[in-house]
């Protein structure tokens, strides 16, 4: 068993490790299972993350997260021509969001011995599909 002193330091060295998790307010790292990105409209995206917790635990199952995405206004084309069709509004995903998801693959991808980076950029890409 782990003393007090031993408990902050692992505690403050996962901080430094995962801060934008930290900053969302997930402190049990070592409870995370899984987690599940998902776009509300075009204005959103939710994250859930999914613990697994003792048998007769009080704490939830499961936390949710929502981020607002901000608009960009982009020009397509050159600039030579300044027709109105060449500007486009497109929706960014939050950078808050891509850093949590980056922590949570790590976090994830370390313990079960293969990183699953490559399913949550095609998840982020398909979201950012127009539909």
């Amino acid at each position: 068993m782990l003393s007090t002193a031993e408990k902050s330091a692992v505690q403050s060295e996962e901080v430094i490790r995962y801060p934008a998790l930290h900053e969302l307010g997930i402190r049990r790292f070592e409870e995370i299972s899984h987690y599940d990105l998902q776009q509300q409209g075009n204005a959103h995206d939710v994250l859930r993350v999914y613990y697994q917790r003792a048998a007769g635990s009080l704490l939830p199952t499961r936390r949710q997260y929502r981020f607002g995405r901000s608009t960009a206004t982009v020009s397509c084309g050159n600039f030579e021509s300044s027709s109105v069709g060449n500007i486009r509004q497109v929706q960014e995903i939050s950078p808050m969001l891509l850093q949590a998801i980056d922590e949570l693959d790590a976090l994830l991808g370390h313990r079960i011995g293969d990183n699953p980076r490559w399913l949550s950029r095609l998840l982020l890409k398909l979201l950012n599909r127009k539909k």
